[in-house]
């Protein structure tokens, strides 16, 4: 398939999905929760079916079949012993049910339905006033594009962004359960624990004001000394694959991705006191956002630790602007959703076609 024929079909199953799960929860149309559940199922599903019948699409795409194949013929006790460790337990669980479903295609499928299910689930609930439309579609444009690839670490992305309905009831046991569940797919996800920290639910700006300064200090000193850092965690059993990251030192000018992210943190920005006025929630996600743009800046020396930015930046971004048409009049949310449709087709251009990140195109089915 060419790279014109791939696009076009990419964004075709992501407007059509985002539309069915939008129609799917109008509250014209929803009688009750379970009709919107069976929606998020089904909407998930097609996107497993999606990923499961691709062949060769992404960069780590022969990584994950080598990744299966050895740990379809592996049993608990070998995962446990011959060094493939526990923080591999979703994976090494995804492949013995896929080895009894029909094999590699459903491992690839049962990665997308988990990555795009927690995520439905999280933005379906009732936090935020936001275009489910919108938040469906950027999420399919970045994360879920991106999940094509990095599978276990988005799927622990996924986790931790779903997880963030236990910060904001103030259920710690919850919380430390989703994320253990996270790291089980992807070591990294323990980054994400502090989160619950965060979030003042008494509502104090204040308070939120200084824990949003000291966050963002504890993330620049995190990134400006992750060398030292990820050379102390070398020596810790799960920890001790992630050593080799401590040299891992790349000098580079071209963070194109910190520049976008920065700018588009100072866009949200000018419009945070009505963010926060309107749902006080929203005073989490800016934090995230803070931290996550803070190690997005470790890429001028850590692509690793770049990538550490995706627990704090890309779900709460997505968020944010899918509640930006409704600080408009309604004569002009429809021209706000089309100008924030086109930055997502744009990025997803950009990022997919132009630079070539994740080699997700062009996309070809399984033979």
């Amino acid at each position: 398939m060419g790279v014109v024929a791939s696009v076009a079909l990419y964004l075709l199953v992501y407007l059509l999905i985002s539309g069915f799960i939008t129609l799917c929860s109008s509250k014209r149309l929803t009688v009750n929760r379970n009709k919107g559940n069976i929606a998020v199922f089904v909407a998930a599903t097609c996107l497993a079916v999606f990923a499961a019948v691709r062949f060769e699409v992404g960069t780590d795409y022969i990584n994950y079949c080598y990744i299966y194949e050895e740990y379809s013929r592996q049993n608990l006790s070998g995962i446990l012993t011959n060094g493939i460790s526990i923080y591999n337990l979703g994976t090494f669980l995804f492949s013995k049910i896929a080895l009894l479903f029909g094999g590699q295609k459903v491992f690839f499928g049962l990665y997308a339905f988990v990555i795009s299910y927690m995520a439905f689930k999280f933005m379906e609930d009732d936090y935020f006033n936001l275009s489910l439309f919108l938040c469906s579609f950027l999420f399919l444009t970045s994360i879920f594009s991106d999940g094509l690839n990095i599978m276990k670490q988005t799927a622990a992305v996924a986790i931790t962004a779903y997880a963030l309905r236990y910060v904001y009831s103030k259920q710690l046991l919850k919380y430390v359960i989703t994320i253990a569940i996270a790291m089980a797919f992807h070591v990294t996800a323990i980054i994400s624990l502090p989160i619950y920290f965060l979030y003042n639910k008494k509502n104090s700006e204040g308070k939120t004001s200084w824990k949003m300064i000291a966050a963002i200090i504890l993330a620049g000193m995190l990134t400006a000394n992750i060398q030292n850092i990820l050379g102390m965690l070398g020596g810790a059993g799960i920890f001790s694959r992630y050593a080799m990251y401590a040299s891992d030192v790349v000098r580079s000018g071209n963070n194109y991705s910190f520049i976008l992210k920065f700018m588009v943190l100072l866009f949200l920005l000018m419009f945070r006191q009505r963010f926060i006025s309107i749902n006080h929630k929203n005073q989490l996600l800016f934090i995230l956002m803070m931290i996550g743009v803070c190690f997005e800046f470790s890429g001028y020396f850590s692509t690793y630790v770049k990538r550490i930015s995706i627990y704090y930046y890309n779900m709460p971004s997505i968020i944010l602007m899918a509640q930006l048409p409704f600080f408009f009049k309604k004569d002009s949310r429809l021209v706000v959703k089309v100008l924030i449709c086109a930055y997502a087709v744009s990025l997803f251009i950009l990022s997919y076609v132009i630079l070539r990140q994740s080699d997700i195109i062009p996309y070809q089915l399984y033979r």
